[in-house]
């Protein structure tokens, strides 16, 4: 009896150290992304941040862009947030989206590889954005009457800036049936100071163009109508 009971005891120990081991090894076995998100003015942490993990599926059979994984999360009283995630295979890349309002995200690294079963850490920057509000009125509604809308900026806040590129741009067209519309965009003051407005009035015989450069105000919206 004595035997047996000393046979139990060392099977019990041994599956406790099993256990034990298998425990570790899960622990191991998970991928922690982590870091603070920052004012970029002030240094300092900024709690209550709405953040969001993406993790990139990597290319397709078809050798195409897929669509990354999205995870949600927040920022705690420091400032910082933390996922546990074990990616799949092919992901690779990740990076991570701040959203708080009255604030923008200021890119300095598109994304980072992911270090499979280590601790990621990747700081995210924000700043309190400066804003320039267009409103768009088609007072005359003709048919065939078309307005295309290029806004162009240095370096800008909500793209991560390029080597070499010293502006970007987009091109927004409406067409006859729209009346009124808005656009709103948000820039860091420190590297977006204005914003160059062009804009083409085409009709079915001739086109007639603008451009006025708009200076924007740090913390502040800039508001700018078009009436065509």
């Amino acid at each position: 009896m004595l035997h047996l009971c000393k046979k139990l005891n060392k099977l019990t120990g041994t599956l406790l150290l099993l256990a034990l081991l298998t425990s570790c090894e899960k622990e191991e076995s998970t991928t922690e992304f982590t870091g603070k998100v920052i004012d970029l003015d002030t240094n300092q942490s900024v709690a209550g941040t709405d953040v969001d993990l993406f993790i990139w599926n990597g290319l397709s059979k078809e050798m195409s862009l897929t669509t990354p994984e999205v995870i949600d999360g927040s920022t705690n009283n420091q400032g910082e947030y933390k996922f546990v995630k074990t990616p799949r295979e092919g992901q690779t890349v990740y990076w991570v989206t701040p959203e708080k309002a009255g604030y923008l995200e200021v890119k300095d690294v598109i994304g980072k590889v992911i270090k499979p079963n280590e601790r990621n850490v990747l700081d995210i920057n924000i700043a309190r954005g400066s804003y320039f509000k267009l409103n768009i009125n088609n007072s005359v509604s003709t048919p065939g009457k078309d307005l295309k809308v290029t806004l162009s900026y240095p370096l800008n806040a909500s793209a991560s800036p390029v080597s070499g590129m010293m502006y970007n741009s987009e091109i927004i067209n409406y067409n006859a049936a729209t009346t009124t519309a808005e656009l709103l965009r948000g820039f860091y003051f420190k590297r977006t100071t204005f914003v160059l407005l062009k804009w083409d009035v085409t009709t079915d015989s001739a086109t007639e163009s603008n451009t006025v450069s708009i200076p924007l105000v740090e913390h502040d919206t800039t508001f700018y109508e078009i009436n065509y």
